[in-house]
């Protein structure tokens, strides 16, 4: 009787084809926790000058957990209370990658509002909101409530306007028209002795 021989070479060919399968992945493995990467998301404040931004910090890449240092002495992948500026953050993760990056809040330019008046003419005056910065549409309100950026036909006195934009900040601009310049005359009689009370000041 023959005895069938066993052919190996089929056996060494599959386990030589899952070696490199293997160390392809690891190759893969090491090669993506060697990369440390950083995103943001970032929320500007609506206002000028308003500490409301916040910055959050994405890591990938490395080994997690991941620990983040801010610029501004905060730590923890969220800062808040944020005006504009820029914020690094030093990431390092588990396995003892480093990287720094930079994220950028911004906020809108601050509001500022003028009052421009028609007062070369008699009354009635004409006053017009003259506004920039901030987030337009710009609403308006008068004293007295008018909400429109020009208010007409108004008499002389004192009138103020609030100017508020797309985000709710605000200017106040007040202004006073009409009022004539006062002449004054002061007319004064000397006393005539020394600690004497005859003496008089009079104004017209």
């Amino acid at each position: 009787m023959y005895k069938k021989k066993t052919s190996s070479t089929g056996s060494a060919q599959n386990l030589t084809v899952r070696a490199l399968s293997l160390l392809v992945l690891l190759f893969c493995s090491l090669h993506l926790t060697a990369q440390l990467n950083v995103s943001f998301s970032v929320q500007n404040p609506p206002c000028f000058g308003i500490p409301s931004g916040s910055v959050t910090a994405t890591a990938t890449g490395g080994v997690s957990p991941y620990t983040f240092q801010w610029s501004n002495g905060q730590s923890g992948p969220t800062i808040s209370g944020l005006v504009a500026g820029n914020y690094s953050v030093t990431v390092t993760s588990s396995n003892g990658l480093t990287t720094t990056a930079t994220a950028t809040v911004v906020q809108p330019p601050l509001i500022i509002a003028n009052i421009s008046t028609d007062e070369d003419c008699a009354a009635p005056f004409n006053l017009t909101a003259v506004t920039s910065g901030g987030v337009p549409p710009y609403n308006y309100h008068w004293t007295g409530g008018a909400t429109t950026q020009t208010l007409p036909n108004v008499p002389a006195g004192y009138y103020c306007v609030t100017v508020t934009d797309q985000n709710n900040c605000g200017a106040l601009e007040c202004v006073t028209v009409g009022a004539s310049a006062i002449n004054l005359t002061v007319t004064s009689v000397q006393v005539s002795c020394f600690g004497g009370t005859n003496g008089s000041v009079s104004a017209t």
